[in-house]
């Protein structure tokens, strides 16, 4: 866990792990372990101290000096139940950039995968498109395999993956494609092949993919937003404190916050800091204290270094009960 202090600089706190008693009853041996890492029931470090908490009645504005945040990367690696699942498919929003969704799966890790897939394939749903969501991936595009090996997800799709538009819908398609399949610990790049064969130059645009594409290669891509935010998801209903995490290219690595109710009241106004920034593209992890449930605004944004204004920004229509 760490936090940003007044003058900018992160301080790491670390939490001792809690020692496991063993109690012996003379009549009654028993001991047990709880092996469940999933992150959907996982208790996050208390705040520190100096920050503020909202209540239902009563609200007090957190310093941006005294945002908690955690370090990108701590999330366990044990995934969660089979039935508790949640996996990511990759859209472009109305502002033609590539953006979340959320989708409940199942299934071991491949069977996860194959569902991603299938669900980016099928497209994002009314309520999402409402809010500005599309897809670049023409319809009838069906998913005819899937194999992970060495951190390389092979993905088959049909030729119709590479019909109609031009290279920035071909673009585009390339990166809902290598998201949503490389959001797995297993997926470090993504192959790709149309009915059975691997694909060397893409679609008519002569789109060089003769390798395994990751993410990083897309960093400077104008359809990868500046702040790209991997949760909450829109529509997501939030139990407990706000986790906020994603990846930002921004001015100095500061990333803006703000949390709002249905009615308009603020229940959080800070910020917190990226790995990297001005110029290259780093994580961020925050989890923010919000006692206040119903439907709310998670808005992430960069404040403008030339005038104050807010830009860059991404809202997340979310609920916390």
């Amino acid at each position: 866990m760490s936090t940003v202090n007044s003058s900018g600089r992160r301080v790491v706190r670390r939490t001792a792990v809690a020692t496991v008693i063993a109690v012996v009853v003379a009549v009654l041996v028993g001991c047990g372990t709880d092996d469940d890492a999933t992150p959907a029931t996982e208790v996050p470090d208390p705040p520190p101290t100096t920050v503020p908490t909202t209540t239902a009645s009563t609200t007090t504005a957190a310093p941006p000096d005294t945002l908690p945040t955690t370090t990108a990367g701590t999330t366990p690696d044990t995934p969660p139940p089979a039935a508790a699942a949640v996996v990511r498919a990759y859209f472009h929003r109305h502002d033609e950039v590539i953006g979340p969704v959320a989708r409940p799966v199942t299934g071991d890790p491949v069977a996860t995968s194959r569902a991603a897939l299938e669900a980016l394939l099928a497209g994002p749903s009314d309520a999402e498109r409402a809010i500005g969501f599309g897809s670049e991936i023409p319809a009838g595009t069906r998913l005819l395999g899937v194999r992970i090996d060495g951190g390389v997800s092979y993905v088959d799709l049909t030729a119709e993956f590479e019909s109609g538009g031009g290279s920035s819908s071909m673009a585009m398609r390339l990166l809902q494609l290598v998201y949503t399949a490389t959001q797995f610990d297993s997926v470090d790049a993504v192959r790709l092949l149309l009915d059975g064969v691997e694909v060397d130059i893409f679609s008519g645009e002569g789109l060089m993919v003769d390798h395994p594409l990751t993410r990083a290669e897309f960093d400077f891509d104008p359809q990868v937003p500046l702040i790209l935010v991997e949760g909450p998801l829109p529509f997501e209903t939030v139990r407990g404190d706000v986790r906020v995490h994603g990846t930002a290219n921004v001015f100095e690595a500061t990333v803006s916050l703000r949390i709002t109710a249905a009615d308009g009241e603020v229940l959080f106004d800070g910020f917190t800091t990226a790995l990297c920034g001005s110029g290259c593209r780093g994580e961020f992890d925050v989890t923010i204290p919000v006692d206040v449930a119903g439907a709310a605004t998670v808005t992430v944004f960069e404040v403008s270094s030339r005038d104050g204004s807010e830009i860059n920004a991404v809202e997340i229509p979310v609920t916390r009960s």
